[in-house]
């Protein structure tokens, strides 16, 4: 019999590796997520509608951010398991613009679904209540 994986665990962990170094996340990518994995930005590549695939993806992502951003963070307010094998996490994106200097301290919610006890897709939105509806209507 298979050990029930935490997933709210993993996406915890996973952003508290994000928070402090990207390139580390990077490093321990396998230990997160599925090797299929989607990411869908809500910041960075969104408004180019950009979804980022596997690790290169996500490697792709982090240059396109560190190019736009100085510093940037989520601060987790709430995660839990929504279903089976999804995991709603709501918090605040903090963000310092790396041109403008312009800070952001906005809400966010980001969607983790996951396949075989990894983060298979992983979507962000702008709102606590457009995270909340997404997983509603899945």
């Amino acid at each position: 019999m298979s050990e029930r994986v935490d997933k709210v665990s993993v996406a915890r962990r996973m952003m508290a590796v994000h928070n402090e170094d990207p390139h580390v996340l990077l490093e321990r990518f396998e230990e997160f997520f599925h090797p299929e994995c989607e990411w869908v930005p809500v910041i960075v590549g969104s408004l180019e509608g950009n979804k980022y695939r596997g690790k290169e993806g996500f490697r792709r992502w982090y240059a396109e951010r560190n190019d736009a951003l100085d510093e940037a963070r989520v601060d987790i307010e709430s995660c839990e398991e929504v279903r089976e094998d999804v995991v709603l996490l709501l918090g605040r994106s903090l963000a310092r613009g790396r041109a403008s200097g312009a800070r952001v301290n906005e809400e966010v919610g980001v969607v983790f679904r996951f396949r075989d006890g990894l983060i298979w897709h992983d979507q962000a939105f702008a709102s606590h209540r457009d995270a909340r509806v997404a997983v509603a209507s899945a």
